[in-house]
């Protein structure tokens, strides 16, 4: 839960909105972005 929230808090201050909203329903794209980003 906390990787989902920083997740959403690092896509919101980057105005990623489109990927915000694909990452809350697509679960590999959700894990993709959070190890792009390198959140665990």
């Amino acid at each position: 839960m906390d990787a989902l929230a920083a997740l959403n808090r690092v896509l919101l201050k980057e105005k990623r909105y489109d990927d915000l909203a694909r990452a809350s329903s697509d679960a590999a794209y959700r894990q993709k972005l959070l190890e792009d980003l390198g959140i665990e």
